[in-house]
């Protein structure tokens, strides 16, 4: 009891009958009242009646079951919403008999707080995926379906909610037209295993039939902010004679140094935005698209990644970053460094006065947030051509 108003997180006793016995300071900050006025009150006294309710019934489960437990609650306080993971445990005299009800109280509001705002970009990025037009599969490190929409579903003849956990071998397994041997989506070398990205691969699919389903094939390696390897995307689409163009017209020069997959060399685009969900999209609209991209939380950032890539074709760049490099600034850097560079300015502000007057600050072409994948495409297609 000496140590209890040292500890920094909320704590108090009850005895049997709810009323408080101890409180430290923390406690009385959170109830936002002294413990003159806290002493011998029930929670009854001390907070609206839906609130005691909560108390009094997790109070009513450690008497019955004399045990500990974590709850978890979200409560009104006088300075707004707050949630709190609570452990609640019993307290016995010497005959074995419980005479009160103990409790220490964490503070997880923002750490709920920032889950939430990971769920919903996590379910923004799904929803792009799952309402593409290829099929597309995403895999963990591991090699395991964490995602797989409709129509990759119908492709492989699987429930979505089936292939889900599965692994990916399991689910999707292409044959090279050629050599009929599996596609292989990791390379072993030295014991360590690692993915492989492809542009514009032909592969044939097997129905549970045995029907032969012509496919083109990309695959993109996931990866954090740190560049580790969180996992591989996989798309893909009927063969068709677009794509038998595609790859008959490629130049040599464009050949990967790799003969086993005989993949196509793609054009880089550098993307600087500071929103994490935009960088993503625009990765994975890019990969549909057979390009190759590379990614900035800021403008100082992408003039990094510029000078040291001799491959970029073109510049894909944010206005506005809050508390660092935006993309006037950047540009004008990056132009230092190759006057020729071509950078296209994006904007979820249409009336943004730069994007009237692009050119002046030495932009080529303007995009309008938020994206759409044909006028994206189109717009970098006539950026490069030109």
């Amino acid at each position: 009891l000496r140590m209890f108003g040292k500890i920094p997180l909320p704590m108090y006793l009850k005895d049997r009958n709810h009323h408080y016995l101890l409180a430290n300071g923390q406690y009385e900050i959170l109830a936002g009242k002294p413990w003159r006025e806290i002493e011998g009150k029930t929670d009854y006294d001390l907070f609206s009646e839906p609130i005691a309710d909560i108390f009094r019934e997790q109070d009513l489960e450690i008497l019955k079951t004399q045990k500990g437990r974590t709850f978890e609650e979200t409560i009104p306080l006088a300075s707004g919403f707050f949630t709190f993971e609570t452990f609640k445990f019993p307290l016995f005299d010497d005959d074995k008999n419980v005479y009160a009800v103990g409790s220490i109280c964490t503070d997880i509001s923002k750490l709920k707080e920032a889950e939430d705002k990971l769920k919903s970009k996590e379910e923004r990025l799904d929803a792009v995926l799952r309402h593409m037009g290829e099929a597309v599969i995403a895999t963990d490190w591991d090699g395991r379906i964490v995602m797989i929409n409709k129509r990759a579903a119908e492709y492989v003849e699987q429930k979505a909610e089936d292939a889900k956990g599965s692994r990916l071998d399991e689910v999707y397994q292409p044959k090279d037209p050629s050599t009929g041997l599996d596609v292989p989506f990791w390379s072993e070398s030295k014991g360590k295993r690692s993915p492989l990205e492809t542009l514009n691969q032909e592969v044939i699919l097997r129905s549970s039939s045995g029907k032969a389903k012509p496919l083109v094939q990309k695959t993109v390696i996931l990866r954090d902010r740190f560049g580790q390897n969180m996992g591989l995307l996989i798309m893909f689409k009927p063969f068709d004679s677009e794509d038998e163009k595609t790859l008959k017209t490629q130049e040599p020069h464009e050949q990967k140094a790799s003969s086993q997959t005989g993949n196509l060399k793609p054009i880089t685009i550098l993307v600087m935005d500071d929103d994490p969900l935009i960088r993503k999209t625009c990765s994975l609209m890019f990969a549909a698209a057979g390009f190759e991209t590379l990614l900035a939380a800021h403008g100082q950032e992408a003039v990094d990644l510029y000078r040291e890539n001799d491959q970029i074709e073109a510049v894909i760049m944010d206005l506005t970053v809050p508390g660092a490099m935006g993309g006037v600034e950047a540009t004008t850097k990056i132009l230092e460094i190759d006057p020729l560079a071509r950078i296209v300015v994006a904007s979820g502000y249409s009336n943004d006065p730069i994007l009237a007057n692009f050119e002046d600050y030495g932009f080529i072409a303007r995009v309008e947030k938020p994206f759409a994948l044909k006028k994206l495409i189109d717009t970098i297609n006539a950026v490069i051509e030109n």
